[in-house]
């Protein structure tokens, strides 16, 4: 068997689950939110475009660890043109304890 074949038939198992599990998941998560690609082109662009995502996320919260949610919830209230108001869930007594439980 020449040096060619082998490096075909051996794969990374994380290029197979990349592409049997990862892609074909990424791509029903587009479709349910109604970017379903037209080309293996953009489908490749599209996975770019996440792993960009992805990097930047991840470096985001590298800087900011404590602060990302807090600005994420900034930026939507301020694209939405809403003051900051709690939710009627929030203010309750029993939810508030509940939700200070988990951070414990």
């Amino acid at each position: 068997m020449s040096e060619e074949q082998k490096s075909v038939t051996k794969s990374d198992p994380s290029d197979v689950i990349f592409a049997k599990v990862y892609v074909p998941e990424f791509l029903k998560s587009a479709a349910a939110r109604g970017h379903v690609p037209s080309s293996e082109d953009e489908v490749v662009e599209m996975l770019k475009i996440a792993a960009k995502l992805r990097k930047v996320s991840a470096e985001q919260v590298a800087e900011q660890p404590a602060s990302v949610i807090k600005q994420a919830s900034d930026n939507l209230s301020g694209m939405l043109g809403q003051a900051e108001v709690a939710p009627s869930y929030l203010q309750d007594t029993e939810v508030a304890d509940a939700v200070a439980g988990l951070l414990v």
